[in-house]
């Protein structure tokens, strides 16, 4: 018998032989009736052929009339697969169980897809997203995606466009950061250049304003260098916003000390291991009770329960926590000596210096730790605005 379509197998079907003196004539008034015959075949004097299972006995007064006796050689298909089990309630009830338990599942989000964004703003998507009522477990006919994606615009200020799906339980978030954009200068607000710190003046120039300074021109924090009160040919007097760029050469003094005796708070070894299971949103504890107090250090991994590329509604999250203990720590000269010049190095990086010029250190080392001062000389911009008041 040939294999079976997916219609023929949930109706089950029925292979039958026919012998006779006419089974040509039986097989034309089964053809008229519109019984649907196929796999026919005629083997020793007789006819083969199958037939769905429910149809099988409006052959019999065909036959009758025919002279043709039938005889079933094989049962095939799902209802005669469950046959075996017709007296045991409990399948029936146990599958229809099933299918109305799948069906309330249904009803729900399983899961719910967010875009990467920035680690500034994903977290800022994710507590609008429940503040839209959106999470896991929550009815799926209690969500309109033109909704939720109209009030992730009004309450992200990060976002230039938000959209939400629903595609059966699973819901898809997409979303997009506005592009940093410089903000437009204020021409119309008047106001100098003034040096945010001493130095002495290497470049200058002005695309508005009077040049107050001049190259190799030592000055102090809040000397004026591009003046916006502009003088015009006729003696008046025009306030302006000033803009130029004035690079100067600055010296800064840097200073760190890391003692030998240390504070470090390290794991005594100890670990507690809580695990909880989430279902459709539903968080139960698979510990008996409370979370550790004190001071402990937290680790946590989730898995969850995957078929295919489908996530269903069930995770279950292990957390692991290490408490952690002060201890007094003796750290050796080299020690020290690294994590001081680390620290100087970053003082360096905060200064965002155009260029170093010259670098000169002192280290002094003594019983109680390590010093290390800095002399650093580099180019730096030092023009900032100061806006002008007009009384």
């Amino acid at each position: 018998m040939k294999r079976l379509s997916v219609f023929q197998w949930l109706w089950g079907t029925c292979q039958f032989s026919a012998q006779g003196d006419f089974p040509e004539r039986f097989l034309n008034l089964a053809a008229r009736a519109d019984l649907g015959l196929w796999d026919i075949r005629r083997r020793n004097g007789q006819v083969t052929a199958c037939i769905l299972a429910g149809r099988y006995r409006r052959l019999l007064p065909l036959a009758r009339r025919c002279g043709v006796r039938l005889k079933s050689t094989g049962k095939h298909g799902l209802p005669f697969r469950l046959l075996p089990y017709r007296r045991r309630a409990g399948m029936p009830l146990g599958f229809l169980i099933f299918c109305g338990l799948l069906w309330f599942l249904s009803l729900f989000v399983w899961t719910i897809e967010l875009p990467q964004l920035s680690p500034e703003v994903q977290p800022k998507l994710e507590q609008a997203l429940l503040d839209c009522g959106l999470k896991q477990g929550v009815q799926r006919s209690r969500i309109s995606g033109k909704l939720i994606g109209s009030e992730l615009m009004l309450n992200v200020d990060e976002l230039s466009w938000a959209g939400v799906s629903v595609n059966g339980s699973r819901v898809v978030v997409d979303a997009r950061e506005l592009e940093p954009i410089a903000p437009p200068v204020d021409i119309s607000r008047p106001c100098n250049i003034v040096a945010k710190t001493g130095g002495v003046v290497v470049t200058i120039t002005s695309a508005a304003g009077d040049l107050v300074a001049q190259k190799e021109q030592t000055v102090a924090a809040g000397d004026l260098l591009i003046s916006g009160v502009s003088e015009l040919s006729d003696g008046s007097v025009q306030l302006v916003h000033a803009m130029g760029e004035v690079t100067a050469r600055v010296g800064h003094h840097l200073e760190t000390e890391v003692p030998f005796a240390q504070r470090a708070t390290e794991r005594s070894g100890r670990v507690i291991t809580l695990r909880r299971a989430m279902a459709l949103g539903v968080e139960i504890p698979l510990y008996y009770g409370k979370q550790p107090k004190g001071e402990f250090e937290r680790e946590w991994e989730q898995w969850n329960w995957q078929v295919g590329k489908v996530q269903l509604p069930l995770s279950v999250r292990t957390e692991r926590w290490y408490e952690l203990r002060t201890v007094n720590r003796i750290i050796d000269e080299e020690e020290a000596l690294r994590r001081a010049k680390e620290d100087i190095e970053s003082q360096l990086a905060a200064l965002e210096l155009t260029e170093v010029l010259s670098r000169s250190e002192d280290i002094a080392i003594d019983d109680k730790g390590v010093r290390i001062t800095a002399e650093i000389s580099g180019l730096d911009s030092i023009g900032v605005e100061e806006e002008i008041f007009v009384g």
